[in-house]
């Protein structure tokens, strides 16, 4: 048995945990207070001391780690053939949320009072988010399957 001269040691799951903590840590530091439900969940922190442009500039950041990391989480859990599918799933919830800070009704049917604003750039990371998803996914399972046939 040969030796692996290069290995994957980012898994999925924590590839997409470090993607939610930063997502955390974004809203904990540079969104306004109760601004997200988790954030009223939270103590009190206050914002960090960021240009108005900075965080402008960065909004769209939660909603593509969001989807992202959400889709690798389902993946792992539904089973390694489904990327497509969870990136799908998780891509159409942040699309309906995202729409609904747009128009209110859309969310009426779901009894979820959700506050925000709409934001193009937010729509175009979500898809994105699945889409790298989709993309990582498929680079872990190649890499890992190349690696594994090389060490037999």
């Amino acid at each position: 048995m040969t030796r692996k001269l290069l290995t994957l040691t980012a898994s999925p799951v924590l590839v997409a945990t470090a993607a939610l903590v930063v997502g955390l840590v974004f809203y904990v530091l540079l969104r306004p207070e109760g601004s997200a439900p988790l954030l009223r969940m939270l103590p009190a922190i206050p914002n960090a001391p960021v240009s108005a442009e900075l965080i402008a500039s960065l909004g769209w950041l939660p909603s593509f780690l969001h989807v992202f990391a959400m889709s690798l989480l389902t993946w792992i859990v539904l089973g390694r053939s489904l990327i497509v599918l969870s990136a799908g799933t998780w891509c159409a919830v942040n699309l309906l949320f995202e729409l609904g800070q747009r128009e209110p009704q859309i969310l009426t049917p779901l009894q979820v009072n959700y506050a925000g604003t709409f934001d193009p750039y937010d729509v175009v990371a979500c898809i994105a988010g699945g889409l790298a998803a989709c993309v990582f996914a498929r680079v872990w399972r190649r890499f890992n399957l190349e690696t594994d046939h090389e060490t037999t």
